[in-house]
Parts: C-alpha cells; sequence; structure tokens
C-alpha cells in the first residue's frame, strides 16, 4: 500500500534527522552535539559585531534582542540540555564582558543582574 501510494503520489519517503526552519527535528531527544547549530549561529552573529566599537548597554541591547531571541526559538522547540545552556551563557557573557567570543575577563557586575 505504502509503495502504490508513493508512486501515485510522486511523494518521496523521508526520514529523521531532517532540518525544518533551520532546527534539526529528530524523533527522539536531541543529543547536546546536535546543538552545535544554535552556537554556531550565535557565534557568527557576535562576529559580524566584532568591528563596530559597541558599549557594555550596546552590548545588552544586542544580547536581549537578537541572541535572546534565536535561544528562544529554539527554547520553545526542544529542552535544552543544562551543558548547552551553560555554553550560551558563556558565549554570551564572553561577548558582554569582551566583545568576542573567545577571550575571558572578569565580570564587572554579576550575570543575574544583567541576564532577564
Amino acid at each position: 500500500m505504502k509503495h502504490l501510494l508513493l508512486s501515485n503520489t510522486r511523494f518521496v519517503e523521508g526520514s529523521f534527522p531532517f532540518r525544518y526552519l533551520g532546527v534539526p527535528l529528530n524523533p527522539h531527544r536531541l543529543l547536546a552535539s546536535q546543538y552545535s547549530p544554535l552556537l554556531h549561529k550565535l557565534e557568527s552573529a557576535i562576529q559580524c559585531w566584532l568591528g563596530k566599537h559597541l558599549s557594555y548597554a550596546g552590548r545588552v541591547d544586542l544580547l536581549k534582542s537578537v541572541l535572546y531571541g534565536m535561544v528562544q526559538f529554539w527554547l520553545n522547540i526542544f529542552p535544552v540540555p543544562d551543558i548547552v545552556l551553560k555554553q550560551i551563557i558563556c558565549i554570551c557573557r564572553n561577548f558582554l564582558w569582551t566583545g568576542s567570543v573567545s577571550r575571558n575577563k572578569s565580570a564587572l557586575v554579576a550575570w543575574s543582574m544583567v541576564s532577564p
């Protein structure tokens, strides 16, 4: 019956995992390694802003509007593991205090005061 339907409708049988709206879909819970597109997207967004001289207030605005928007999109679809959340917070902290993803600097204010 399946082959008859596929041949009559010219549909192709798909398989998991596949991407929909830039998000990998899988019938099982995603592994921490499968959240790498989100982390790369955050890092690439920050790389675009590196050449600009932004104040702390400007970086906070970008964090809250752009980066948290990307993260919120994924959080609405999947439960994100704690290790991935720690990586996201690390990326956001480094961007806020240094303007870069890779450099570390001691924080001037507690993260709980900055994050929403």
